[in-house]
């Protein structure tokens, strides 16, 4: 159905059962997760991280002998502040930390943490 699952709510209760009921009907069994809805980070909350990324690579290139990137400061950040995520592929579970797994509220501390950091 879709990557993120569906933000189920009263208001569409009927017609996911109806959906669901259509996909039963055909025999085969399913496996149904429901968990609290937490909204993804946002575009902004984005935007805002990797702005900053580019200003601190180019502050730490001119002050430093070292050039760097972007990418380099948002690998480098991610290790020092972001939540740590179990995810299990194949039925090994690791432990990665990643922007992109983050809702909203962590995000919020992630950046927060960071501006703390380097202010």
């Amino acid at each position: 159905m879709f990557r993120d699952g569906i933000k189920l709510h009263k208001s569409n209760f009927a017609s996911t059962g109806q959906q669901i009921q259509r996909m039963l009907e055909a025999g085969d069994c399913y496996r149904l997760i429901i968990r609290p809805w937490r909204d993804r980070r946002t575009l902004s909350q984005n935007s805002l991280m990797w702005m900053w990324n580019a200003d601190v690579a180019a502050a730490a290139s001119q002050y430093s002998d070292e050039q760097h990137t972007d990418e380099e400061l948002h690998e480098f950040f991610k290790d020092m502040f972001c939540p740590a995520k179990r995810v299990t592929v194949f039925g090994v579970t690791k432990t990665v930390r990643s922007t992109k797994l983050l809702d909203t509220e962590e995000m919020t501390c992630c950046l927060a943490e960071r501006h703390s950091s380097l202010t």
